[in-house]
């Protein structure tokens, strides 16, 4: 079966580098290189100017910490709102190999539907990129909560009914308010990555009736696995086990859809 993971992450975070020890990941281009043979990953641009994310003098855009992207690895580039967005320089970075746009929701406290953010919200119609948007739990306390919770994106999706967006996490532990979110706007979507931190231990571990059915509730709510895409997060959790996970999740006859087809579709990767 062919799987886009529709969220990854590759960047010299100090804290991706310490849970990558949680995950027992070889968070390195030939760790990549290995868990990802004949898949292909859409990376979430991230840095950081100091020892802890968000840095708020990262400039615009953030992207990955490669000098040359793999071929089977895009990207979304990434935006920090407390930098002023120089539309000109931003543009520049667009390439062929860019697929869409990051926003760090929670981790910088600015709503979604902010005025900062419109200028981005703006390129992303231009250049026809979908927007993905941290939303649920933040990796760092330093996040605030108000800012991720997916219900801020329903009020996104009405201002910007031209910008497909998609809800990172499902939202999660908001799961069944994100699954409300992307039934209710044609243009919203939501991603199954980061639902569990850790390695095949931790993965076997969350495989408990209480965790299963607070995810399957939201599936079954939405009621449309064309909105779903599979992600993962690396290097928060090993990839195959996740893969498996997800699998247990998904019913049989979506799994071509939210492992392949929906990212292919919205992120428009060719084949």
């Amino acid at each position: 079966m062919k799987i886009i993971d529709a969220h990854m992450h590759f960047s010299n975070i100090q804290s991706f580098h310490k849970v990558s020890e949680q995950s027992k990941v070889d968070y390195s281009l030939a760790g990549f290189q290995s868990e990802y043979n004949g898949m292909i990953a859409i990376g979430m641009g991230l840095t950081e100017t100091s020892d802890v994310f968000p840095s708020s003098d990262t400039p615009n855009p953030m992207k990955l910490d490669l000098d040359k992207n793999p071929e089977n690895m895009y990207v979304c580039l990434g935006y920090n709102p407390k930098v002023d967005l120089d539309i000109e320089n931003f543009e520049q970075h667009i390439t062929k190999n860019t697929v869409g746009l990051k926003v760090y929701a929670g981790y910088y406290h600015y709503h979604v539907h902010h005025e900062v953010y419109h200028p981005l919200y703006k390129v992303a119609e231009k250049y026809n990129l979908p927007v993905v948007i941290h939303s649920g739990d933040t990796f760092s306390k330093k996040g605030l909560l108000k800012y991720a919770h997916p219900l801020e994106i329903d009020e996104l999706a009405h201002l910007f009914p031209n910008v497909t967006f998609i809800i990172a996490h499902f939202g999660d532990p908001w799961i069944m308010d994100a699954a409300e979110v992307a039934s209710k706007n044609e243009n919203v979507y939501v991603d199954l990555s980061g639902l569990i931190i850790g390695d095949e231990t931790d993965v076997e571990r969350f495989k408990v009736d209480e965790f299963i059915t607070h995810i399957k509730r939201g599936l079954v709510y939405l009621d449309n696995y064309d909105k779903v895409l599979f992600g993962t997060d690396w290097p928060l959790v090993a990839v195959k086990p996740y893969i498996e996970f997800i699998k247990d999740l998904v019913p049989t006859i979506y799994h071509e859809q939210v492992f392949y087809l929906n990212a292919k579709r919205v992120f428009k990767i060719k084949d």
